[in-house]
């Protein structure tokens, strides 16, 4: 992923939640300061003051809270009972148009598409995949079609199918004999850390670690598959 995609990533993900939780630390901490110096205060219209703005305080700090945690928690709760919210959202739309426009050469719009869908889903498998294939099969552009696989690891897609294997051997594919390599091993190695595969997929992973790096094999023991782990990079 290149620095501009990092960049941009961390400004829509990260720095949103960051800002949050540090509002809502200074509003949670104008209100104890407020409650604490209403004890200190004689005069009477001061302590009305001081007690309706370490109520306003504590009801914005709240509101970030409900903000950052309840909707988590809800999640968690659905999840444990039914489903997880975040899988009922709209359905992704149907890539069925996209890959009329590709059979029919007309590679520009369909990129466009793709690109306007991965705004709305940045961790829908089977649209990476069909734009991997399009950078590299088409464009002849196959860093593009690394830095979309990139996109996607980073977006934390948490619900796996058959299309994220599919991406994570297009992506080695594309990684092998580079100067990145070393970026691909390490990949491949958090891959196979996942509880989420199947014994087959597992089994292809390591596969594909076995060729790049001869050394790297499971091993019963930790320490020897640190070791081996060691001599990879």
């Amino acid at each position: 992923m290149s620095r501009l995609s990092r960049f941009r990533l961390f400004c829509r993900e990260v720095l949103p939640r960051i800002t949050a939780h540090v509002l809502m630390l200074i509003f949670a901490g104008i209100a104890i300061y407020q409650f604490w110096i209403c004890g200190k205060t004689g005069n009477p219209f001061l302590i009305v003051f001081n007690v309706l703005l370490a109520a306003a305080s504590a009801i914005v700090a709240g509101i970030f809270f409900s903000q950052l945690y309840v909707p988590a928690a809800a999640e968690w709760l659905t999840f444990s009972l039914l489903f997880p919210r975040r899988y009922l959202k709209k359905a992704p739309r149907s890539l069925s148009p996209i890959r009329g426009m590709i059979a029919s050469g007309r590679f520009r719009e369909a990129e466009n598409q793709l690109l306007e869908l991965r705004q709305e889903n940045p961790d829908q498998a089977e649209m990476t995949l069909l734009m991997m294939e399009l950078y590299a099969e088409r464009f002849h552009q196959p860093q593009q079609a690394v830095a979309a696989a990139e996109i996607y690891f980073a977006s934390g897609a948490v619900r796996k199918d058959r299309f994220h294997i599919l991406i994570l051997m297009r992506y080695a594919d594309l990684l092998q004999g580079s100067e990145r390599e070393t970026d691909l091993i390490k990949r491949l190695q958090t891959e196979l850390k996942q509880r989420r595969l199947t014994p087959s997929e597992s089994a292809s992973i390591q596969t594909r670690l076995n060729r790049l790096c001869p050394h790297y094999q499971q091993s019963s023991s930790r320490k020897d598959k640190e070791k081996h782990h060691g001599s990879c990079n």
